[in-house]
């Protein structure tokens, strides 16, 4: 655990720029489509407060991530010193460390064609996307502060449920309270007239 101070937000465009958020994104995940995220964020930027598709965002400002990338080892900066030029290029006075997204969940029949309600058998549930928190600041237990900050985001839209996929941290979010359910998504009947790729597209 590293003592520094960090703010969380739902994104909102102002102190950060989409870009700056979609870049952060673009570094782990390239294959993704960069101008597809930055219409996304901005679409989500632009609902009201308590809305759903809403993007949580971690920050720093760059002092304190100048110091955190100091305090590592040589050998675990290498990679990160073109990660902080770039970053320096970057109009924001915050650096962008931790990002999640959180919509409404459906399972594919949950859909109700007249009154378009998205309720699961279990309640009103959400399912997370796309969390990251950026390579220098991992193993300090700013996931699990991440996760408990979007999970807040989804009671607050009133949800009773959080659902996520992952392929590889199964530990870490069992850890955090999950465990194996049906599968969801966020697209309703829609998701049957996804390929595999666009699928990918969406969610990187």
């Amino acid at each position: 655990m590293i003592k520094m101070e960090v703010n969380l937000s739902i994104f909102r465009g102002k102190k950060t720029s989409a870009e700056h958020v979609a870049s952060f994104l673009y570094s782990e995940w390239p294959r993704s489509e960069k101008n597809f995220r930055i219409a996304s964020l901005s679409k989500a930027a632009s609902l009201p407060a308590g809305s759903l598709p809403a993007v949580v965002i971690m920050t720093v400002t760059r002092t304190n991530f100048k110091r955190r990338l100091e305090s590592l080892s040589q050998e675990s900066k290498e990679g990160f010193n073109e990660t902080l030029e770039q970053k320096e290029n970057m109009p924001d006075d915050l650096v962008v460390i931790g990002h999640s997204r959180v919509d409404s969940a459906r399972s594919d029949d949950s859909v109700d064609s007249a009154t378009h309600t998205n309720e699961l058998s279990d309640g009103a549930a959400a399912i997370v996307f796309s969390v990251l928190i950026h390579p220098v600041f991992r193993k300090c237990g700013l996931g699990r502060v991440l996760m408990n900050h979007t999970e807040a985001v989804a009671l607050a839209a009133g949800c009773s449920f959080v659902y996520l996929s992952t392929p590889d941290q199964e530990r870490f979010y069992t850890a955090c309270g999950y465990s194996v359910s049906k599968a969801v998504s966020s697209l309703g009947q829609n998701a049957k007239r996804l390929n595999s790729t666009q699928v990918g597209t969406c969610w990187g």
